[in-house]
Order: structure tokens, then C-alpha cells, then sequence
């Protein structure tokens, strides 16, 4: 049986299960409080196994002070393992005199980041930015990914800066407009419209196309007042158009629903949400930002890591990503296309059997499909098509194919090279160095800087790691409820949002009953008859005959002389509601209540 001991104390826990707290730090504090009970025998609260555990966290990552001491040895680290490698830091002033500098920033770009995404990534990059948890609680990382032959996410550049705001997002672009020389025209980003971006964007890359996340529009385009998913499914048809035409009749589609949000519409720029109108540089047509999304899902648990600690895992992180696609990339044959689009070729290939070719010259095809508005012209020698998914992309839509066939040519051929295997092991060919631990890094004779001041977390309890999901986004729980309900509706006026507690009707109906004549006087035939005013609401009943005889039940007051007044007030109110079984009970019993 478990007894108190004082020398069991929180700190002899956490030394005594450091190595196994190590390596599960999701390891629950009631479990944990448990096993040491059991191994110990001896009592420990749950507040104990919380401290220990918490201590055993600090003394595995280090005193969080103690790491902002160690930066300028981090940063000479890098470019001894990974010479070529971008860091920079930046500071500010003290306000005590004579005082070292506080940390503010730091950049960080590996040489086989750059030179990956020089080698064969697309001219699109995904850029936002994500609050830090724990001790960085107040900070900010911001992150530039791109995306490579296989339609997978590849980290370029990440910063953790203090806030987001343009002069941030101006030092952060700059340094990776250094890095990926993003100089020329062609190249395109995307990104959710983060606070000051904008403004940095006209500032450092006035040249560029700025693409915005539909997901991020249409939640803006909500808070304008334009739900429903009518109105949805005409945004969302808009943004996938892929010709000026199409795109033109989705908005006169929407300007019939709702001429304020085609307004609202018109006031976007349909380069910056919409296929119809994006460059075909980029050979891609996403219109989500979920490149940056699945890169914040990945250092989920690095965020509440102290800043050392913190990038490290990022660096491991990329370091182990980097390994798997280029081992995956040597099992894969040469001459031909990545997987992912060997997947889109193979649904094209399908959808192409419908169409039927007509050659105009060598190069040229008109494809027929079932409908005299389904015709597409097809140039394979600017590998071209008029309904634009060839060029938005780089890979043959279902109307190429129809073509390629024609012409009795190999179809991976007509694919951009971007998608090409030997393109795919060239990004993923250099790799990420390993280091070596803080003890064997080396010393740096400038001053460590200070940390920065802490900003406390004024919110009680636990703190939230996952991101806030909008009411029509998919949660990736299957056990738990959707934010999404159904809408009721009131019993007594049939109108959605509230009940019939709160509805406006029903407080002027009880208002008029009671100053016209006092109800009548029953107790348990009321009760009753509350009831079963009420299944009538669910029933809908339709019979005044049934009504009649369900008062006459319960009420012994009414005469038979009244009967034909009492008819005659619920045939007025049958007119008035189209239907006696939409009558609500509380009018009806107006009508008792006034004879």
C-alpha cells in the first residue's frame, strides 16, 4: 500500500524518470502519477507528477534563458555543418544603458533548401505565418514553402519574428527574394492576407501575381453578410473556372442571387481568386493555401519548444524529409512522370475516350465532345489548349490526350518537366548536414544577446495547439461533433434562429390574452390541453372538426350556442394561414379565450 514519503519530492521524480519522460512527452499526468505510485510505493498527488514533469521537460530542453546565450554559437554551427546556409539575426537596443542587445529575429535558409528549389521547384510559393505556444507564447514563425514534382510541399525559409506586421514581412521577403533571386518577373505567391503582407508585397515584389486562398475569401465573404451554400457553390464555380467565359457566366449566375455579393465580387481582383485569370508561369492552379497548412501541421509539437530547441526540430525535421524523397525518388524509373501525376494523366486518360479528334494540320486538333458547346481546340506544338488546363498546370487535360492519341505520340512527351523524375531526385539530390550537440559548437566571441521581454498569456487553462476550423470545414476527428448544427425553428411563427421562449409573436399573443379576458379557469384540463396543442404543431393537423372536438373535450365552458362564432373564427384564421395545421396553438386559444 502507497504512503506519504517527504523525500519523495517532484524534482527526485523528474531526475528519476527523465530518460522516459524524454521520450513521451504526451505521457498523461494521471498515468504518469499512477506508474510512480506503483514503482515507488509511495503517495504522490497529481500536482506533484505535474511539477515533476514539467522539471524534467526544462532540465531535457535546457533553461529557456539560457538558450537566447548560446544563438551566436547556434548560428556559427550552421555555417560550419552547412556552409552556403543563410542566418541572420537582429536585435534591439536595451533600454537600460550599457545593457547587451535584446533578440528580436532570425532568418534561416539551408544551402540545400535553395539550391533544391533552384533546381526544379515551381516559380509559386506559399508564405504565412503561425503563433507560437509554451515559452515563445507572444512570438511568431514565419514560413515560404513551395511545392515540388509530386505535388508535395517543400520548406524554403522560415523566421521567427516578434509580431506579424509589414516591417516584419518586408525583412522576411527580402532576405528570401536574396536567397531564391526572385528578381525577374513570373513568379506568383500565395497566401490568407496576413496583417502588413500587402503592404510588403507592393514594397518588395511590385513585379510578382499575388494569389489569395478561396477558403480565406469565402470565410470573408460570410462575414459580408453572403452565406448559404448557394451562393458557395457559385463562389467556389467562379474561382475553378479555368476560361474568361465561364468565369463571366458564374458571375451573372451570382449577380441573379445576390447583386450586393456580386458587387462585393467585383471588387477582387480575378487574378488573385480566380484559374480564368492566373498566369500560366506557375503550372499550378491551387487554390488553397494548404501548402503552408500542412507545413504548420508538421512542427505542431516544435511550437512550444524554447527557440533553440524549436530549431532544431525544424532543422531535423527538414534534414528527414529531405532523406525520405530522395530515397523514394531512387525507386522510381527514369523517362517517366512522378506518381501524383501519373494518377492525374491516368483520370484524363478516362475522360478522354468521350472526345473525338479532328485534325486541322500536323499539329492542330479540334476535339468534339457530345454537346456543340463541348468543342476544344488543341495545339500541341505550344502544348496549348483552349480550355486552359493545360497551360495552368503542365500536364495534357483530357482534350490533349484526345489529340495526342490522334497522332499516335507518347503522352508523358507532352508533360512539363517539372513533373519528370530525373527533375525530382535533382531538388532532393543535396541534403541538410547533421551537427553536433551545444557542447561541441563553436564559441562565438560576440556578446549573447538578451531574450526578449515575456508576454504573458492572460488566458486560464490549457493552451490551444490546433488552429480554429470555420463551421463548413472537415475536422480530421471522427468522434467528435461537428461546430456545424441544424437550424431550429420556432414552434409558433415557423422562422429559423430562435424558439418559441424567445419569439416576438408569442410574447404579443400572451400580451393581447391577457388584457382582453382572463384565461380560462382550469388547472389540469390546461395542462392537457398545452399538450396537446403541441402534438398538433408536430402532427400538423388539418381538421377543424378534430379541433373542435378537442376543445369541446377539455373545456366544459363553451355553450353549443357559441360553436358556430368559434367555427367562423378558426375558418378566418385557416384563410389567413392557408392551412388550418399551421394555425399555432396560442392563437387558437385567443379565440377560446375571447368568447
Amino acid at each position: 500500500m502507497a504512503h506519504e514519503n517527504r523525500t519523495i519530492t517532484s524534482s527526485f521524480i523528474a531526475r528519476r524518470y527523465l530518460k522516459e519522460i524524454g521520450s513521451n512527452r504526451d505521457w498523461k499526468v494521471a498515468e504518469f502519477r499512477d506508474r510512480v505510485s506503483v514503482e515507488l510505493r509511495a503517495q504522490v498527488t497529481l500536482s506533484q507528477a505535474k511539477r515533476a514533469k514539467m522539471k524534467a521537460i526544462a532540465l531535457i530542453d535546457g533553461n529557456i534563458k539560457d538558450q537566447y546565450k548560446i544563438m551566436w554559437d547556434y548560428c556559427n554551427e550552421i555555417d560550419r555543418t552547412n556552409p552556403g546556409s543563410t542566418v541572420c539575426m537582429k536585435f534591439i537596443d536595451n533600454e537600460i544603458p550599457n545593457e547587451p542587445q535584446r533578440f528580436q529575429r532570425i532568418y534561416i535558409c539551408f544551402a540545400s533548401c535553395k539550391l533544391g528549389f533552384r533546381a526544379g521547384c515551381r516559380k509559386i510559393v506559399g508564405v504565412d505565418g503561425c503563433w507560437l505556444k509554451g515559452p515563445m507564447y507572444g512570438t511568431q514563425l514565419l514560413s515560404a514553402v513551395g511545392m515540388d514534382g509530386n505535388n508535395n510541399i517543400f520548406p524554403v525559409a522560415y523566421a521567427i519574428v516578434e509580431k506579424e506586421s509589414k516591417d516584419t514581412w518586408v525583412w522576411f521577403l527580402n532576405h528570401l527574394a536574396a536567397d531564391l533571386n526572385i528578381h525577374e518577373t513570373g513568379w506568383n505567391f500565395m497566401s490568407d492576407k496576413q496583417k502588413g503582407l500587402i503592404e510588403a508585397f507592393n514594397e518588395v515584389f511590385p513585379h510578382v501575381n499575388h494569389r489569395f486562398c478561396v477558403r480565406h475569401l469565402h470565410n470573408n465573404f460570410k462575414r459580408a453578410g453572403f452565406g448559404g451554400i448557394t451562393l458557395k457553390k457559385a463562389l467556389w464555380a467562379a474561382a475553378k473556372a479555368t476560361t474568361r467565359s465561364k468565369f463571366n457566366n458564374c458571375m451573372e449566375d451570382i449577380l441573379k442571387l445576390d447583386p450586393d455579393a456580386a458587387t462585393w465580387l467585383n471588387d477582387k481582383d480575378p487574378s488573385e481568386w480566380s484559374m480564368s485569370h492566373f498566369s500560366s508561369d506557375a503550372k499550378c492552379d491551387t487554390l488553397l493555401n494548404n501548402m503552408c497548412e500542412v507545413f504548420n501541421s508538421m512542427i505542431l509539437d516544435a511550437r512550444d519548444k524554447p527557440i533553440v530547441t524549436l530549431l532544431e526540430k525544424l532543422r531535423y525535421l527538414l534534414m528527414a524529409r529531405m532523406l525520405a524523397n530522395r530515397e523514394k525518388a531512387e525507386k522510381w524509373n527514369l523517362g517517366n512522370v512522378c506518381p501524383k501525376i501519373k494518377d492525374m494523366l491516368h483520370k484524363n486518360q478516362i475522360a478522354a475516350a468521350e472526345y473525338i479528334p479532328r485534325k486541322s494540320n500536323y499539329w492542330s486538333y479540334e476535339i468534339l465532345g457530345a454537346t456543340v458547346t463541348d468543342n476544344w481546340a488543341v495545339d500541341l506544338q505550344n502544348k496549348s489548349c483552349s480550355c486552359r488546363k493545360w497551360s495552368l498546370t503542365g500536364v495534357p487535360c483530357k482534350h490533349a490526350i484526345a489529340a495526342i492519341w490522334a497522332k499516335k505520340d507518347n503522352i508523358l512527351d507532352y508533360v512539363h518537366d517539372c513533373y519528370k523524375v530525373e527533375i525530382y531526385r535533382r531538388i532532393y539530390e543535396n541534403s541538410i548536414l547533421p551537427m553536433n550537440g551545444p557542447q561541441l559548437w563553436p564559441k562565438s566571441s560576440k556578446v549573447p544577446p538578451l531574450p526578449p521581454k515575456i508576454v504573458r498569456n492572460s488566458k486560464r487553462g490549457r493552451m490551444q495547439k490546433l488552429r480554429r476550423k470555420e463551421q463548413d470545414e472537415v475536422g480530421a476527428s471522427r468522434t467528435k461533433m461537428k461546430r456545424k448544427q441544424k437550424s431550429l425553428d420556432c414552434s409558433i411563427c415557423h422562422k429559423p434562429g430562435h424558439n418559441k421562449r424567445t419569439c416576438k409573436y408569442n410574447i404579443v399573443q400572451e400580451e393581447t390574452t391577457s388584457s382582453v379576458r382572463p384565461k380560462l379557469h382550469v388547472t389540469l384540463e390546461e395542462d392537457m390541453m398545452k399538450r396537446d396543442m403541441e402534438k398538433w404543431n408536430r402532427s400538423k393537423w388539418d381538421s377543424c372538426a378534430g379541433i373542435l372536438l378537442l376543445l369541446l373535450g377539455l373545456s366544459n365552458s363553451i355553450e353549443e350556442a357559441e360553436i358556430g362564432a368559434i367555427v367562423a373564427e378558426i375558418e378566418l384564421e385557416k384563410a389567413t394561414t392557408k392551412a388550418a395545421k399551421k394555425a399555432p396553438a396560442k392563437e387558437i386559444l385567443l379565440c377560446l379565450n375571447s368568447y
